[in-house]
């Protein structure tokens, strides 16, 4: 695993005081056994890709310049104390030989929510893509620190620092703003590195469809998972605990009063798959 220059990482653990222990020098020992990729199915591309995941267990780690948001590692930035600092604070902006680290990176993000209504919106198309569930222990994966504000760390303390590591450091802070995404990241420093990363530990473990998903899309991911004896679970919307479940794919309740919880463990046990972990899953 790559080692995050210790002072740097100290100073952003402190700041964020978020829910996370703080890191030793083995993070997986604090990571969920399982963690999650929201994904589209709104295209043959998005299809095939998905369809690729499953049967080969590798994944797209997209750059920097392809992620979504626009102040990605921009959580720590350098303060004043270098030659420039002034007329770079002046127009809020960051000199690029602070950044040059970062170009080279490549990040795997990742979820501990399978059941958030906006990243079922968002990232899965109102619930007509997927979810697949990795097991993160086969991943060196960290979690993502929340913050308000940009912390800025004097300039001087970044200067011949190994850019890889800064990099990483400021990659695993972001706004508070996204803090509902309960994010983990798996970051790749080293230039060159592969777009794809292979996941190992059997994964995924599982896929979810929304159940908006189209017929004749669903169809073509359940006969995937069956090929790869894949377990296949569907969003349930749940009125009265106003929340989303899990449930076995294709699972339709029986109106006999029987609970619902009762309906989708029989049902998981006569499949021979088991009763999704995050029943419970907040909103």
């Amino acid at each position: 695993m790559l080692q995050v220059h210790k002072e740097l990482l100290a100073v952003i653990i402190a700041v964020d005081n978020n829910r996370f222990p703080r890191r030793g020098e083995n993070t997986l020992q604090f990571a969920p056994h399982h963690l999650y990729k929201y994904k589209t199915l709104s295209s043959e591309k998005d299809i095939s890709r998905t369809v690729d995941i499953i049967e080969q267990g590798m994944i797209y780690a997209p750059k920097l310049e392809e992620l979504n948001d626009p102040f990605e590692g921009l959580g720590v930035v350098p303060g004043s104390g270098y030659a420039g600092s002034s007329l770079a604070m002046a127009i809020e902006k960051t000199p690029q030989r602070f950044n040059s680290g970062m170009r080279t990176c490549r990040v795997l993000s990742l979820t501990e929510e399978p059941a958030s209504p906006q990243m079922w919106a968002y990232y899965a198309r109102c619930y007509t893509g997927a979810c697949l569930q990795i097991n993160a222990l086969s991943l060196n994966v960290e979690p993502v620190h929340y913050a308000t504000k940009a912390y800025a760390i004097d300039g001087l303390k970044l200067d011949g620092k190994d850019e890889s590591d800064v990099a990483h450091a400021r990659l695993l802070r972001k706004h508070i703003d996204w803090s509902h995404e309960q994010e983990w990241r798996a970051i790749f420093t080293e230039a060159g590195c592969p777009a794809f990363v292979a996941l190992g530990g059997g994964n995924p473990t599982a896929v979810i469809l929304g159940h908006k998903c189209a017929a004749k899309v669903a169809t073509q991911i359940r006969n995937v998972c069956v090929r790869t004896k894949t377990p296949l679970y569907q969003t349930y919307i749940s009125d009265w605990k106003y929340r989303i479940r899990i449930v076995p794919f294709g699972f339709k309740p029986n109106h006999d009063g029987t609970p619902l919880k009762k309906q989708v463990r029989e049902e998981c046990n006569r499949r021979g798959i088991p009763l999704f972990e995050n029943w419970e899953c907040r909103r």
